[in-house]
């Protein structure tokens, strides 16, 4: 199944795969820029406070539980983990093919939106729900999180979830034509994201997350730990 929001995260806690099963890519689409380091775009001053956050949070998503794997790896005796690592594209068939097989941890697609097109640069070029989905469906594995801050992304992500079950968790929540610049921000309006100014959703989709893989791997050390025990 697919968690639509953080607070269902809370009671579907089965939802996301185990960390060390996880890819480390996160793909970021449409940003339209290009670094010699990929880490680079957190020192962008030229890309909105609101969008760095949003990076941030994702790959926290991955970096924080595998810092605390890494950290206890002697004790769990298994191999260390990597950290996130981010992947540009212009869109999904390119930025999954670059993925070598396997679908990345997390998706943020910055482009725009449309209930009938799908999704694209606003302009002339569209990928359909249904076509991401093939897409997604050729790689191995499972997309943990895909945020989709546009325009009729809830539309958009209805139609995507009839194609593939390989999404973890989808924040597609808009069900009207967000203003640019306030479209990663809290709200069911534009009034409300102008008031709010907040990222939150984003901090809570991180924090449920890390939660639920800390807790699995606080899991695996007890499990080894009773093991010994029983052993000696």
């Amino acid at each position: 199944m697919t968690v639509r929001n953080p607070i269902e995260l809370q009671m579907q806690r089965n939802t996301p795969d185990r960390i060390e099963n996880c890819g480390n890519i996160v793909l970021i689409i449409g940003l339209d820029k290009e670094y010699e380091n990929p880490n680079h775009v957190l020192l962008d001053n030229s890309l909105p406070s609101s969008t760095k956050i949003v990076i941030q949070h994702v790959r926290d998503m991955r970096d924080e539980p595998v810092r605390f794997w890494n950290m206890n790896q002697v004790l769990l005796q298994e191999k260390k983990l990597e950290f996130s690592e981010l992947l540009f594209a212009n869109n999904w068939s390119v930025g999954l093919k670059l993925c070598n097989g396997k679908n990345p941890f997390a998706v943020i697609d910055l482009r725009h939106g449309d209930r009938i097109l799908g999704i694209g640069d606003g302009k002339k070029e569209w990928e359909r729900p249904s076509e991401i989905a093939a897409e997604i469906n050729k790689n191995k594995g499972t997309i943990q999180f895909n945020t989709l801050p546009m325009c009729e992304s809830w539309y958009i992500g209805n139609n995507l979830l009839k194609h593939t079950t390989k999404i973890k968790m989808l924040d597609a929540r808009n069900k009207d034509k967000p203003i640019d610049g306030i479209h990663l921000f809290d709200g069911l309006n534009d009034a409300e994201r102008r008031e709010q100014k907040s990222t939150r959703m984003y901090e809570l989709w991180k924090n449920h997350f890390v939660d639920i893989q800390e807790h699995h791997v606080r899991s695996l050390l007890i499990k080894g730990l009773a093991q010994k025990s029983i052993e000696s």
